[in-house]
């Protein structure tokens, strides 16, 4: 059972880079904020999953997992991993052509604050937080799930970071929106 989070984790890898480099380029009149976090988030995220799995599994003798209790937290770690990716692809596909793997401001860029940008500015970094702590779910590993959970959403905050700046200095009505939404989770961050 222990394979389900890395098979999940290829998949989505697999599947995120197709559509990033297929659908959502920059085009030339665009405004990119470029620095070495934002140059290179999927890989530091990728780093960052890697090791919180071979560290959590550094902690596996610690203490021991029965077999229910295994497909119980597969079971829901990959019911999770899938709800969370299914909002992620739809807050994307609702921002439509705004969307952009790098972070950056694109020729008559407006503001979305419908749909799943209602209550929370950024619904595709929780989609994306959600389907990984499920992922760290399935290894059915207290230590995988507390440094998945952990550091993602950290790495997260601070792309969030990078991106309201941008935000904020290209699109007047952004501090408004700012501050009647929550960045990540409702009533939360």
């Amino acid at each position: 059972m222990a394979i389900i989070p890395e098979v999940l984790f290829v998949f989505v890898m697999v599947i995120e880079g197709y559509i990033a480099r297929k659908y959502f380029g920059p085009d030339k009149d665009s405004k990119i904020l470029t620095n070495f976090f934002n140059k290179h988030f999927f890989y530091i995220m990728g780093l960052s999953m890697f090791l919180s799995f071979t560290a959590g599994y550094f902690f596996t003798g610690y203490y021991k997992i029965n077999y229910f209790h295994m497909v119980l937290f597969s079971v829901i770690g990959v019911i999770m991993f899938f709800v969370g990716y299914i909002y992620r692809v739809y807050s994307i596909s609702y921002l439509g052509k705004y969307f952009s793997v790098r972070l950056m401001i694109q020729k008559n860029h407006c503001l979305v604050s419908s749909g799943p940008y209602t209550k929370i500015r950024h619904p595709s970094y929780l989609g994306g937080w959600v389907s990984l702590v499920g992922m760290a779910i399935s290894s059915g590993n207290f230590a995988t799930i507390l440094l998945v959970s952990t550091s993602t959403m950290i790495l997260y905050l601070v792309r969030i970071s990078h991106e309201e700046r941008i935000l904020l200095e290209s699109i007047p009505e952004y501090k408004s929106y700012k501050s009647r939404t929550c960045a990540i989770i409702p009533g939360i961050i």
